[in-house]
């Protein structure tokens, strides 16, 4: 993920997870079967085969501090490059069918290919593309390239690192957020006032928040950890 993520979380094996959470809630709608002909049948999409059999490993981001930077999405790692490539155009062809304010074109970024979706809504357009194995959903075209790029990221950021460290050598991080970019960030956007004013004192002392697990003796341990500016 971006090096000068604020948000970032991650989940593995998403794709089996999803589908476990399908077959669990596919029963309001009158089971798995009924609900992927429903998909189907009102988008042309194969639930399994196109969105979530190539799913793995997910890392959802945010970064940027203003509204002029903000940006963000999800990172994918796709156990399947082609059918990967094959939903990107699917979905893209869906959206140019049913959302007649979006504009859908190509997208080129360094070695990533895909679509690129804009609307008044997202000037800085939505980005759908792929580099290898690797598939970036994001807002704005720096978010993809530096999510892609797979150098100088989020694990290398010594914020990050360091408090990575104090979960513990055997914890690998799963959560982080940091604190002080979501306040100039609010700020940028115009959050002020009395209640604004009472609460940044005790928002600003907070450095970040990070969760992570374990495994030791075939048993789980989830920790986490919250770091404090000093004065």
């Amino acid at each position: 993920m971006p090096a000068d993520s604020w948000l970032a979380f991650g989940a593995a094996d998403f794709g089996a997870s999803a589908k476990s959470l399908v077959g669990v809630f596919a029963g309001f709608a009158g089971g798995q079967a009924q609900l992927e002909q429903q998909l189907r049948g009102a988008t042309g999409l194969d639930l399994n085969r196109d969105l979530l059999s190539w799913v793995g490993d997910v890392a959802f981001f945010v970064k940027g501090d203003s509204k002029q930077s903000i940006g963000g999405g999800v990172l994918i790692q796709s156990k399947n490059p082609a059918a990967s490539r094959r939903a990107l155009t699917k979905l893209s062809a869906l959206v140019a069918r049913t959302d007649r304010t979006t504009a859908v074109s190509a997208a080129n970024l360094g070695s990533a290919r895909g679509y690129r979706l804009k609307s008044k809504d997202a000037p800085r357009g939505i980005f759908m593309v792929q580099s290898g194995n690797r598939v970036a959903l994001t807002y704005g075209a720096s978010a993809a390239t530096s999510a892609l790029n797979g150098k100088n990221g989020l694990a290398e950021a010594p914020a990050f690192t360091d408090a990575a460290g104090k979960l513990g050598d055997a914890y690998s991080p799963s959560l982080y957020v940091a604190v002080a970019p979501i306040l100039r960030l609010a700020e940028s956007f115009g959050a002020s006032g009395a209640d604004y004013d009472k609460a940044k004192p005790y928002l600003a002392i907070l450095d970040y928040v990070i969760a992570g697990s374990a495994q030791a003796d075939g048993k789980a341990a989830s920790r986490t950890r919250v770091g404090f500016r000093h004065p």
